[in-house]
Formats: structure tokens, sequence, C-alpha cells
């Protein structure tokens, strides 16, 4: 606990820490409630205003964001069957039935509840578990390195269930983006077709921008306008913060067990890189209808359903934030853009950063855990407000969120080229995800792609040639054999589940 001690006194110290905290949370709330913007954007067009802020207060809005965005999909899903984002799909599926029966109030307050419970025991878990996962991941060696990477694009890959292919092939394409410009080994210019400004390749804010920025703008202007929000007003239209307030009746018809289960899960499954908060919510909800005993309510109306999905998707967010902080790799889209940040600053991920930059590592941890106080602390304030931000025009919206991502992009980067390449990148992603082709194995692929290429080239001259390296050290077999075991779940054993939940 010496991080979350070192997190409290950055506060202490710092007290604008909390409002920087609220802002962003408010922000990320924003961005995950209207639909079609998420926390990913948000980080994205906060990103390039990071250079001229402290570390520990770039990363603390990070943390705020994050959690705000993640929990305010369920919350439009819940009000006008529209998610905010694909986490709160299943939180849609079970609240929009509540709020169709006049219980609105009801089941956002189930959403709040279990995202509180949830974020909390993520961040505990997140703080026991980092310095022991810290203290084994010192022993790791360079084969090991790789075959953890690979590990993490074969999950990355295959988590696009409906299309696994398409996952892959968008991988595989992250990774041939990022082999464009300087060759880290040989340091001479690659993949450039002979044009000199590719000998720069693609830098990460570039990417970003035109992966979520620039495609979600072009997405949501073709989509145009959706739902009916006089329906939406109407349904809230009675509300109070009376209506709110969580009682010990609610608590016992879900019971702690159930809340702690779906915490436990969502944990877990954001430490799986890319498995990101729809995959964490869509396991939860699945094991909760398993086991519970009313399987006739979920898709009706469920509360249990509702609690599973929440407790699940903000448990998450600590998950994510662990390999991350470890060993540089993006839990989910989110992640992968924090990790922006990090570089922007200088910091290096690894073990070492937990001592050098004790007190940044912990205000980061101690934000996770105060962030989910304020998505209660909000819902009884703003509940009844909440649908007001979903009536902004998008025609005035996203023209306005595509200029502030191109201007950030210039001031961060000073350069036209990759003003130019985030709109094409921007173009292509667009065209992909017409195409089913997820873009947050795009992303992964891009960020990882150059680390797996270095760790496999480093072994290699380390072994003079011999595969077997990757074969002789414990770490690297038992990384090589759960990518075997991923393979499994993801591709063979979750396909099928699936398929058996559409056919009931």
């Amino acid at each position: 606990m010496e991080l979350l001690r070192s997190g409290i006194i950055g506060f202490l110290q710092e007290p604008m820490l909390i409002f920087h905290l609220l802002w962003a949370y408010l922000l990320g709330f924003f961005f995950g409630a209207v639909p079609g913007l998420t926390a990913t954007l948000a980080i994205s067009l906060l990103l390039p205003l990071t250079f001229g802020m402290k570390p520990i207060t770039a990363l603390v809005a990070c943390i705020g964001i994050y959690v705000g965005g993640i929990y305010g999909g369920g919350v439009t899903g819940t009000l006008i069957n529209i998610p905010g984002a694909p986490a709160g799909a299943l939180t849609t599926l079970e609240g929009y039935k509540l709020t169709l029966k006049g219980q609105a109030a009801k089941a956002l307050a189930h959403g709040a509840f279990a995202s509180l419970i949830g974020g909390v025991v993520g961040a505990i878990l997140a703080m026991a578990l980092l310095w022991p996962v810290a203290r084994v991941s010192l022993y790791f060696k360079t084969p090991d390195k790789f075959s953890l990477i690979f590990m993490a694009l074969i999950v990355t890959s295959l988590l696009n269930t409906g299309a696994i292919i398409k996952g892959v092939i968008s991988t595989i394409l992250g990774m041939m983006l990022a082999t464009i410009g300087i060759d880290y080994f040989e340091t001479i210019p690659r993949f450039i077709f002979g044009l000199s400004a590719l000998s720069q390749g693609a830098q990460l804010l570039s990417v970003v921008v035109g992966t979520f920025a620039i495609s979600e703008v072009l997405g949501q202007l073709e989509s145009g306008r959706k739902g009916d929000l006089k329906i939406a007003k109407e349904s809230v239209r009675h509300l109070s913060i009376r209506h709110f307030i969580f009682t010990k009746e609610d608590l016992k018809q879900i019971g702690l067990l159930s809340y702690a289960r779906s915490a436990v899960v969502g944990f877990f499954t954001g430490v799986l890189p890319g498995a990101g908060a729809a995959m964490a919510a869509l396991i939860s909800y699945t094991l909760a209808k398993g086991v519970s005993r009313h399987k006739e309510e979920f898709g009706k109306g469920s509360v249990e359903g509702i609690a599973a999905a929440e407790a699940a998707n903000n448990a998450m967010c600590p998950g994510a934030v662990v390999p991350m902080l470890l060993f540089g790799i993006p839990g989910d889209a989110v992640t992968a853009v924090m990790l922006g940040v990090f570089m922007i600053h200088g910091l290096i991920p690894g073990p070492q950063l937990l001592v050098e930059q004790a007190d940044v590592v912990g205000a980061m941890l101690f934000a996770l855990l105060a962030s989910p106080l304020l998505i209660y602390g909000t819902l009884l304030l703003f509940g009844r407000h909440y649908v007001k931000i979903c009536s902004i025009r998008k025609e005035v919206l996203y023209p306005f969120v595509a200029v502030i991502s191109i201007i950030g992009l210039y001031c961060a980067t000073y350069s036209y080229f990759q003003v130019l390449l985030a709109i094409f990148l921007g173009l292509v992603v667009y065209a992909m995800r017409k195409g089913g082709y997820p873009s947050v194995p795009f992303l992964l692929g891009y960020i990882l792609g150059p680390l797996l290429e270095r760790y496999f080239r480093s072994s290699m001259r380390i072994s003079q040639g011999d595969f077997t390296i990757f074969f002789k050290s414990p770490f690297s077999l038992a990384f090589l054999a759960m990518s075997l075991i991923f393979i499994y779940l993801l591709a063979v054993k979750l396909p099928k589940s699936l398929r058996a939940m559409e056919g009931d």
C-alpha cells in the first residue's frame, strides 16, 4: 500500500488534483454518454493538451475520463435505448426495459451502485497485485517479453468474435503501419517508397486521431440522428434525488457476493490486452445469467444483469491499467491512448517506474479508487438531467470534434504530413469499420508490433538464430502455452457459447 500512501500524499500536497479529477470525470461521462463519442476520443483530444501539464495532473485527468466514459455509456442506453459506447450494450438490454416500465431511476441507481462497487474492488485488486506482479516481472528476459507480447497480440486479434479473421487482419495492418520509418536496429529508413516524409513514420497521435476521431466523425455523420429524444425526456421528467437513493433492500436483492464476483471477473478480463469493457460485461453477464435463480428475468429488465455488466465494466479499468504500468501493454483502447501520455512525459512503463515515479503511479491508483465515488455522487445530483446531453445536434457536434482533433494534432507535431496522414488513416479505418474490420486491434497492432519485432530480433541475436530460445524459459513457455489456450477459448469455445445464447 506504499503506492496508495504516495498517492494520498500527492493529493494532499496538490488539492487541485481533486478538481482535475472532477472535471475530467464529467468530460469522460459526457463523451461516454453521447452516442458515438467515447472515452478514447476524449483522451485523444486531451493528449495534445498534456504537453503543458505535469505528469501527475495529466494522468489523473486520464483516469477521470476513463472511469466517466465507461460508466456514461450505460446511462443513455438505459434511458433512450442507445448505448453511448459498446460497453453499455448489455446494460441497455436490461435498463431500457425498466425505463419502459417507469423504473428508470431504479435502473440508474443499480447501475451506479454496481459501478461504485466494481471500481473500488478493481482498484483494491490493482493495488494488491501490482507489486507482486512487478517483482515477478524483474525476472523476465528478452524471450519472455516476446512471448508475452505475442500472447497479447493473439488475444487482441481474436476478440472480434463475430469475425475473427477480420480481427486478425486489422491487427496485422496495424503492425505493418508501424514498420514504416527508421529501423530500430539498423537506423535506416524502410518501406518509405521513395517518399522522404515517410521516414518519420506514423506518430502515435496521428494514428489515434485518425483511428478514433476522424473515422468516428465520418461514421456518425453518415448514420444521422437516431432515437426519439422527446420520449427520453418524458421518461425522466418525474424523477428527483430520492428516486436514485440505493436501499438495503436493493442490496439484498442481488447480494454482495454477486457484486464481488462480477468485479473480479471484470478486473481480470481487463488485464487481458485488448479485451476491454464490452468483453468484461459480456463474460460477467453470461456468468450471472448462468448462476442466477431468476434466469427468466434476464432480457426483460433484470437488475442482476445490470449489476453484473456495470460492476465488470468499471472493475475492468484498474485491470487494464496494470499491464500498461508494468509492461507497456495497453489493456484496451483507452489505455493505449493513455500510453501516449506516458511517452509524452518520458515515463517508461516497467517495475522501475513504481520506484522512480511512485508519486505519479500512486496518484493514478488513488484516482482509480476515488473516481467510482463520483459516479454515485453525480447521479444523485444530476441524474434527472443526464439525458439532456444527448440532444446536441450531430451536424454541429461532430464537425467541431474533427476540427479540434486536427488543430490539436498540428499543435502537438507541427507537421502537415502527420495531419494529412491522420486524415488518410481516418478514411482507411472508416472504410475498414464499414466492412466489419475492428479499429481497436488495428491500434493495438500498431503499438505492440514494434515491441514484438524488437524482442524477436534481440532474442535471435542472443541465440544466434536458435528458435528454441523461446522454449527454454519457463515464463516464455507459459506465455506460449497460454496463447494456445486463448486461441481455443476465443476462436473455438466462445463463438460456440455466443451462438448458443442467440439460439436461446
